[in-house]
């Protein structure tokens, strides 16, 4: 089960808006201190907030977090497509030997090899070698050697290797965003909870400070954008109403990656504030829309992603 699930927050606005909200409330809090000491709030009390916030912040950000596992699943992504071309490389001198209609073809006919997923490629291997070595000689003749069958197996064990990682740093990852989460809730708990108490406090004798306190309960409506993006293409996808402050959270759940950006133009290339998002289904990257480059008054208003990887991607973008 994802880690957003197993702890999931309990409010609605951002962790960046959260932080803010809670040193906007120790303020209030702090200024109306000596008033509600009787109704709890004491300056260690206050000061405990802080620690949690501070604690909360002093946590690595999820990009930080995600980093290894990303480039964890970029080795094994390369390392599959290194062996995908070595074994076509022999695809191909089994072609050129033996006909795609000849009898000893049959063994190397396998359609879409560089489509194949890691496992697929790996059991494939040990298939091409014993064919590739039962058939050296007449092979040999059109390029084949006994180095290449030993690089496909090479590169099939590493590989294996290689796929080890992946699993055991997204449980790091889950157990982090974990962690994250309980404090966020914690922060926000504690935030909430003396909130409530500094507005019943002043709801009769001051209505000002009283509203002070108050905290927007409003879920603010989240609009789902997704699709595939074929490899070097890009897509459009609709984004209104938006703010410069709106947050945007992406994810990419198969394929390499891609670059969400606004640009003046549905073909606008990249920008300098396109963003990329590598490929984890587990994780949604968070940013907003002006750090996407989007600009209402400049008629930066189209939202693209762009895909420069020959691999198609599938992307589910939140906005709100």
């Amino acid at each position: 089960m994802k880690a957003s699930k197993v702890v999931p927050l309990t409010f609605s606005c951002s962790h960046d808006d959260l932080i803010k909200l809670s040193i906007e409330k120790e303020g209030f809090l702090r200024r109306d201190q000596v008033e509600l000491m009787s109704r709890g709030i004491t300056t260690k009390r206050i000061d405990d907030l802080v620690a949690q916030r501070e604690d909360l912040m002093a946590m690595p950000p999820y990009v930080i977090e995600n980093r290894d596992y990303t480039l964890a699943t970029r080795a094994c992504e390369a390392k599959r497509s290194a062996l995908a071309e070595k074994i076509i490389e022999i695809q191909d001198i089994a072609v050129n030997t033996f006909t795609k209609k000849g009898a000893k073809y049959f063994a190397f006919n396998v359609l879409a090899i560089n489509k194949l997923s890691e496992n697929a490629l790996v059991d494939l291997v040990p298939v091409f070698v014993h064919a590739g070595t039962e058939n050296i000689i007449p092979m040999g003749l059109k390029g084949l050697t006994a180095g290449m069958l030993t690089t496909i197996t090479t590169l099939a064990s590493e590989l294996v290797t290689l796929q080890q990682a992946p699993p055991l740093l997204l449980s790091v990852s889950n157990a982090a965003t974990i962690n994250r989460h309980e404090s966020e809730n914690a922060l926000y708990a504690e935030m909430t909870n003396m909130s409530q108490t500094g507005h019943i406090f002043f709801k009769k004798s001051d209505k000002v400070k009283a509203k002070d306190y108050v905290l927007d309960s409003s879920i603010p409506k989240v609009t789902d954008r997704k699709g595939i993006v074929k490899g070097n293409t890009a897509v459009t996808r609709k984004a209104v109403n938006l703010t410069d402050r709106t947050r945007i959270r992406a994810k990419v759940s198969s394929g390499i990656s891609v670059e969400i950006y606004f640009g003046m133009t549905k073909t606008t290339m990249p920008t300098a504030k396109a963003l990329i998002v590598e490929n984890n289904p587990n994780k949604f990257v968070t940013t907003t829309a002006a750090d996407l480059g989007y600009d209402l008054a400049g008629g930066i208003i189209h939202l693209i992603i762009r895909n420069e990887n020959k691999k198609d991607s599938k992307f589910l973008i939140k906005i709100g």
